[in-house]
């Protein structure tokens, strides 16, 4: 390790893995459950029946139960995340040279990942309700906007478009095509595929059908904002950090890549997960579209 020691690169790593539990398993659980509940008890079926179509009488009494299974679930893998960083530590685990522990790093971050799957799935499932309920609801046109821009400054475009580019240069720069590997011939297809496919998904959903029929247009633009948005970083710090993988294995910094890989996914999910919570509050959406009157 060129300018670190054994020691200070492990706990620099014991403790980004520490924050990538907290962050992940702990923090944004907890905000995204307890805004959950918040519009349980203060949007009730009885006054606002359209926000639980399809749900049934049980409706709400389901939803917290499935909450409180995806806070538990949370927990536990926290707790698991715990267990093996304290195993680490203990046992003295020896890093190796050329990196290698951020298969573990990423391969936790997966399992971390579950809860939200299932939460993301419940939405979209709810969408789904709400869409076969009312699918009557048109938007209107004159207050839809459909410009790329209006959901986007040009800037982060442009840094998506800059990063690919550079990350292409650098995959397939500096050796002859007859040199060309795996790391090429699969890399380069499956994240233009990527790309390619947030393009299309990024029309849909300035475009496409809404997901939510009832929304309202200020509530329907900061929902396309956040997923525009949210593609376009994606894509932005994909490229970087493949981008710094490869720089990190041609200039020998390779060991740096389990704490490279941890800072990325939870930057990742500051980006996402935490610029919807921060965007998107629920004393500010206009409820009263689903009331049963309106």
């Amino acid at each position: 390790m060129p300018f670190l020691s054994a020691t200070m690169f492990e706990t620099i790593f014991y403790l980004v893995f520490a924050a990538q539990i907290a962050l992940v398993s702990l923090y944004y659980p907890k905000q995204i459950g307890a805004r959950i509940l918040h519009v349980f008890d203060h949007y009730p079926p009885a006054d606002y029946p359209k926000l639980y179509a399809g749900a049934g009488p049980e409706g709400i009494d389901r939803g917290r139960r499935q909450i409180a299974l995806y806070l538990g679930v949370n927990r536990a893998i926290a707790v698991l995340g715990l267990i093996v960083l304290v195993s680490l530590i203990a046992s003295g685990y020896e890093f190796g040279p050329k990196g290698g522990a951020e298969l573990f790093v990423g391969g936790y971050f997966m399992v971390q990942a579950l809860p939200y799957i299932y939460l993301a799935v419940a939405e979209f499932a709810q969408y789904k309700a709400l869409r076969r309920a009312f699918h009557t609801v048109r938007r209107s046109a004159d207050l839809t906007r459909r410009r790329l821009f209006d959901y986007i400054a040009p800037g982060y475009v442009v840094a998506a478009v800059v990063s690919y580019v550079v990350w292409v240069v650098f995959q397939i720069g500096g050796r002859p095509v007859s040199e060309w590997r795996e790391d090429v011939y699969l890399a380069v297809p499956l994240i233009t595929a990527m790309n390619v496919a947030y393009i299309f998904m990024i029309r849909h959903f300035i475009s496409g059908r809404r997901l939510n029929p009832l929304a309202g247009p200020t509530d329907q633009f900061i929902q396309t904002e956040m997923q525009v948005k949210t593609l376009v970083l994606s894509s932005i710090f994909c490229s970087v950090f493949l981008t710094l993988m490869i720089a990190a294995g041609r200039y020998g910094f390779e060991f740096m890549d389990p704490i490279v890989t941890s800072l990325f996914l939870q930057l990742c999910m500051v980006f996402s997960v935490g610029m919807t919570l921060k965007s998107v509050n629920p004393k500010e959406v206009d409820f009263e579209v689903y009331r049963g009157n309106s």
